[in-house]
C-alpha cells in the first residue's frame, strides 16, 4: 500500500463509525421530553406526606449576667 491510501482507509473507516453513531443517536429533544415525563410521573405517583406540627417551643429564659 502507498503512505497514502492507509490515510483514506483510517479516514473511511472513522466516517462509517462517526455515520453509525449519528443514526443511531436519539434527537435530544425527545430525551428531554421523556425525562420531563419521567418526573411527571414519579411526582404524581409519589404519596404526599402531611408534615405534623411540631410542638410550641417555649421562650428562652434570659441568663443573669
Amino acid at each position: 500500500m502507498s503512505d497514502q491510501a492507509q490515510p483514506m482507509d483510517r479516514l473511511h473507516r472513522v466516517m462509517r463509525q462517526i455515520r453509525s453513531e449519528i443514526k443511531s443517536a436519539k434527537d435530544p429533544g425527545r430525551v428531554f421530553r421523556e425525562f420531563i415525563s419521567h418526573l411527571d410521573l414519579v411526582q404524581r405517583a409519589a404519596p404526599r406526606r402531611v408534615r405534623a406540627k411540631s410542638a410550641p417551643r417555649r421562650p428562652a429564659q434570659k441568663r443573669a449576667k
